[in-house]
């Protein structure tokens, strides 16, 4: 899913080598791995992808996974974000983009008409239902309420949607210019014509199937 989003050509992966995955799902494990090894400060994932040894570390651990299979998940989403990351390596990209991508492509992967991808649709039914939330709502300091589901469906949007086209431009624009300064999601959003009330009416109407559904995934064989 990360592959065909990002448009990398065959078989060639965004980092030298394999990408090792190191899960440390006790937590005291994980901190103690971070300071002593990594030699920085705890936080909820580690990537190392421009090393020779590229590396990720992570404990599974964010809100809601509970079980180990939750936090298996979670992990699976940090290596899509990893993918993300790793093709885009000079970009500093706002959470919401990096997990909505992550997560949604996990989604997407178990396939459009899974039990864990329809459960998913009905949540972004249900927020414009209530008429409650918008995706400009993910370009503030902090997440509402319920704001992952709306990332997901946004970036959904954005990487696999109508907009596809304006992804690779989306993700580039976020690397820093010549003075070392990097655009705020507003106002590259507004740049690339991304926001507004028309823009998110699109939206709406892409969720609630007025508009082409989301493209399609390459089969694997």
């Amino acid at each position: 899913m990360a592959r065909s989003a990002l448009a990398l050509p065959g078989d060639e992966m965004p980092w030298a080598g394999k990408l090792a995955i190191c899960y440390l799902p006790e937590p005291r494990d994980f901190r103690t791995f971070v300071r002593e090894v990594l030699r920085e400060q705890p936080e909820r994932v580690h990537y190392r992808l421009n090393s020779e040894a590229p590396l990720l570390v992570t404990s599974g651990q964010a809100i809601g996974a509970a079980t180990e299979a939750e936090r298996q998940q979670v992990v699976l989403a940090q290596v899509a974000e990893a993918f993300l990351r790793g093709r885009y390596p000079q970009s500093q990209f706002p959470a919401w983009l990096t997990g909505g991508f992550g997560r949604v492509c996990l989604l997407r992967a178990d396939g459009l008409k899974s039990p864990r991808y329809a459960a998913y649709r009905k949540q972004v039914l249900q927020l414009i239902r209530e008429n409650r939330l918008k995706p400009s709502d993910l370009l503030g300091e902090q997440l509402p309420e319920r704001g992952e589901v709306l990332a997901n469906s946004f970036v959904e949007f954005l990487a696999f949607g109508p907009e596809a086209n304006n992804f690779p431009a989306l993700l580039s624009g976020f690397r820093p210019d010549e003075n070392g300064q990097i655009p705020s999601a507003v106002a590259l959003l507004e740049r690339l014509g991304l926001v507004g009330t028309a823009f998110e009416e699109r939206w709406r109407n892409w969720v609630l199937g007025k508009l082409p559904a989301p493209k399609k995934d390459p089969v694997r064989k």
